[in-house]
């Protein structure tokens, strides 16, 4: 598909998915975010091994209907040409209510639209997904399962836990790891492997400061690695590293 034809898409669907929201969500919450990272890490794909800058808007009512819109723009010619969107995701999800004392649970929906001709991936595709939370003691922790519904017909399904660190009223710093498992059709398609098993293991450090009531900065460091050796020779072969080391600095704007 033509590059300036799946810029269109992407930019339509992007409306649409608003005009889906009622005026009152719209004016409920909304917040712009832009940040920049070393690299562009996805899942333990290293789909840019140079600097991206990644903005992002989202919307939120007060009965749990959030839409997002996000995008990765290159800024070097690392992959493809540079100062271009390779991807743009559109989500749709929304927070169930399950009672006072019930776990937290989230459906939702992943249009990802790839418009970069030579960029991160050739066709576009879709997910649902299903998510849930709960805090025990000083722990927050999740479990969200992922389901390609288009071209890769596989799951993903993602164990997180972070704890906030104490390190002063004014700065939040919050540690976290996550652990993922994947279905062969998954690992077959991103990397070739036609194998059920463990995908990727994440550690992150992240911190953040309010400048005002409404602007806030922050940065984040992550290290990615992965315990299946298929994955990781595939992923060595396929995108040119497997371990690896990334992070960068945001800023988040509540409109």
């Amino acid at each position: 598909m033509d590059n300036k034809v799946k810029v269109a898409i992407a930019g339509v669907t992007s409306a649409v998915a608003f005009m889906m929201v009622p005026t009152a969500t719209l004016a409920a919450e909304a917040s712009l975010d832009a940040a920049v990272y070393s690299a562009y890490d996805w899942r333990g794909q290293v789909l840019n091994d140079e600097a991206v800058l990644q903005p992002s808007i989202d919307v939120s009512s007060d009965n749990g209907l959030t839409v997002n819109v996000w995008g990765n723009f290159d800024l070097t010619d690392s992959v493809g040409d540079s100062e271009e969107f390779s991807e743009v995701d559109i989500t749709v999800s929304y927070d169930l209510d399950l009672g006072e004392n019930a776990l937290g649970a989230q459906i939702g929906l992943i249009e990802y639209l790839f418009p970069k001709e030579g960029g991160v991936a050739d066709a576009d595709t879709r997910e649902i997904f299903v998510g849930l939370s709960e805090t025990v003691g000083e722990f927050d922790l999740s479990l969200t399962a992922y389901l390609d519904i288009d071209e890769v017909d596989g799951a993903y399904i993602n164990a997180a836990v972070e704890h906030a660190l104490s390190v002063g009223e004014e700065i939040g710093l919050v540690a976290g790891a996550s652990v993922a498992f994947a279905t062969s059709d998954y690992n077959e398609y991103y990397f070739g492997v036609d194998d059920d098993g463990l995908n990727d293991v994440t550690f992150s450090l992240s911190g953040g400061v309010d400048l005002t009531d409404t602007l806030s900065i922050g940065g984040e460091v992550n290290y990615v690695l992965l315990p299946n050796s298929d994955i990781e020779d595939a992923a060595q072969a396929t995108y040119g590293e497997d371990s690896y080391f990334w992070g960068g600095v945001s800023a988040s704007l509540a409109l």
